[in-house]
């Protein structure tokens, strides 16, 4: 699963809530591309009866979760995140949403969405 429209750049806006902003903004183009719909939605289907796909795919987003890890370390040093914080819980909350609002409800998310959904998840995190 290596390709130029699933690179993403991780950001450094300064703030965590910034850099969470900007993953769900990539994130959202992303899957809001409908050739990138088509063969996200293909792939995710064949997940159950395909194990070299599921296997590909957890690989995929195990190397996305540690290049996105930064975010969470430069967080931590700023003294944003609490010590027991999960960022790959965050993660998932954060793409889970956009990926079930994308996909499966078909509706798209502003940026006005967006930071509301970044601000919900903080909120249980942040300090």
């Amino acid at each position: 699963m290596q390709a130029p429209e699933l690179t993403f750049a991780v950001p450094d806006t300064g703030s965590l809530r910034g850099d969470l902003v900007e993953l769900a903004k990539q994130i959202h183009r992303l899957l809001s591309d409908p050739a990138n719909r088509r063969v996200i939605t293909t792939v995710v289907s064949a997940l159950p009866d395909r194990p070299a796909t599921a296997e590909a795919a957890g690989r995929f987003f195990a190397d996305r979760l540690g290049r996105e890890q930064v975010v969470f370390d430069r967080a931590h040093a700023r003294g944003e995140l609490a010590d027991a914080a999960d960022s790959e819980m965050i993660l998932d909350l954060l793409g889970g949403n956009l990926w079930f609002r994308t996909l499966v409800r078909a509706k798209s998310a502003d940026d006005t969405y967006l930071e509301r959904l970044v601000d919900t998840v903080l909120t249980g995190v942040a300090r």
